[in-house]
């Protein structure tokens, strides 16, 4: 079977691509696998065909709008396992998956449980491929490998629905997996707009840092509106959900540092995350650096929600003041994060995203992780990559501000100096966001 060019399913009794664990495996060694055997083919429609393996089980695979469906259902009670062989990319690397810091999986094995992801730990199912389509397996728990010609899934019981999101442009194939997964994602993961009064000042979460928080002075937004509180924790995450928003938690990021958010970030980005965010915490979490919990802050201003958690008053003035400007900031980029939130449900592609998405014919923008775009004229690059306090960066073929000195810079690896509560952030001189942007700029001059 090929599509769109790519051989994506090959499977003949004597060179079988789909397998099922042999009857009579003793327990804890290891499985043995055989062909699932010759099957009936049935064409039910142009984009509709049937692959019955008598006995086992049959496949409904239909191509429609350019995504490749498989929908598995059992037969004479069939309950054992399928391992899929699928053709894969060269060259390609494969995202997603998130929440987690690896980044690229190509070349690697990993197991994901079956099971919904919440706001918790549990990663998304959903593959995403620099060349090639992306993956997206519900209704079971299953093995990956992602080899150099071969992607193969072994799952731990028969799947609901196996798809492949084809598109000539990643941003385009983003724009399909977030679409779909609007539609027939359990839970749905909408493409919703995050409520105003969430974005329009931050949002404290009042069991761990505590409800006066709510009320400072301090937090209150250039109009006058006080932050909201997180007091209902079963309508907050519906209200999430909505939305397609999901927080990286501090054990997502393994390696402790800036760059690991980050990348834990775009882990959930390339599954379609469209309003992945970082909460300011107040508070160091196991195995973080200072620098991580500066470069949180960080991206709670830069990001969809700003959301508080932790005891800051406990934490000392210091922390205190550091919330409070990094507040104010984000009240000022009220009217362009309100413009990412249309785009997000025009167009589909997340609020925060990778560069490459939005700059295709720069394939050297997928070796970086540590860098994100927020919206289409935002460039965020957190924490510092030298000693000296300097970001080292890779900014895409475009005009560039540098948010803070207003100096312009070309495309290409750039390095400036980044300490805490100022980023490495860039704009587009073209955007049409400048003058809000250099507000920004006059106002942290001034504090």
């Amino acid at each position: 079977m090929t599509v769109e060019g790519m051989r994506v399913l090959r499977h003949a009794a004597l060179a079988p691509s789909i397998f099922v664990e042999a009857a009579g495996a003793a327990s804890g060694k290891r499985p043995r696998w055989r062909s699932a055997g010759s099957c009936e083919i049935v064409n039910e429609g142009q984009a509709l065909t049937v692959l019955r393996f008598r006995g086992l089980f049959s496949m409904r695979i239909c191509y429609e709008e350019k995504v490749l469906s498989f929908a598995f259902s059992a037969e004479d009670g069939f309950q054992g396992r399928l391992r899929l062989k699928l053709g894969a990319i060269r060259g390609e690397k494969i995202l997603g998956a998130g929440p987690h810091s690896a980044y690229d999986l190509k070349g690697s094995k990993l197991a994901l449980p079956a099971g919904g992801a919440g706001n918790g730990a549990a990663r998304e199912p959903i593959f995403f491929s620099t060349r090639g389509p992306w993956l997206w397996l519900r209704g079971c728990g299953a093995s990956w490998r992602f080899g150099q010609k071969t992607t193969e899934i072994t799952c731990d019981s028969l799947p609901e629905n196996l798809s492949l999101g084809f598109g000539k442009e990643p941003a385009s194939r983003m724009a399909l997996l977030t679409g779909r997964r609007a539609e027939t994602g359990r839970p749905r993961r909408g493409r919703g707009r995050l409520p105003a009064e969430l974005q329009a000042a931050p949002v404290v979460d009042v069991e761990s840092a505590g409800g006066e928080l709510a009320g400072a002075a301090f937090l209150r937004t250039a109009y006058g509106l006080a932050p909201a509180m997180i007091a209902d924790t079963a309508a907050w995450e519906r209200t999430l959900l909505e939305a397609s928003a999901r927080e990286v938690l501090p054990v997502q990021a393994a390696q402790g540092d800036a760059a690991g958010i980050v990348a834990a970030l775009l882990s959930l980005s390339l599954a379609g995350e469209g309003n992945a965010f970082v909460a300011a915490a107040a508070a160091r979490w196991e195995g973080a650096s200072p620098e991580a919990v500066s470069a949180a802050l960080d991206m709670a201003i830069f990001g969809p929600l700003f959301l508080i958690k932790g005891d800051f008053a406990a934490a000392g003035d210091s922390a205190l003041r550091a919330l409070a400007v990094a507040a104010r900031f984000y009240d000022a980029l009220k009217p362009y994060r309100e413009r990412c939130s249309e785009l997000w449900v025009e167009r589909g592609i997340p609020v925060l995203s990778h560069p490459a998405l939005s700059y295709p014919d720069e394939e050297k923008l997928w070796e970086r992780s540590d860098q994100y775009l927020f919206g289409q004229d935002l460039l965020v690059a957190p924490g510092a990559t030298d000693r000296d306090g300097t970001r080292r960066l890779e900014l895409p073929n475009d005009a560039w501000i540098h948010l803070w000195t207003s100096r312009h810079y070309p495309a290409g690896t750039t390095v400036v100096h980044a300490p805490a509560g100022r980023p490495a952030v860039f704009y587009r001189a073209r955007s049409e966001f400048a003058p809000l942007f250099d507000a920004l700029r006059q106002k942290a001059s001034r504090l």
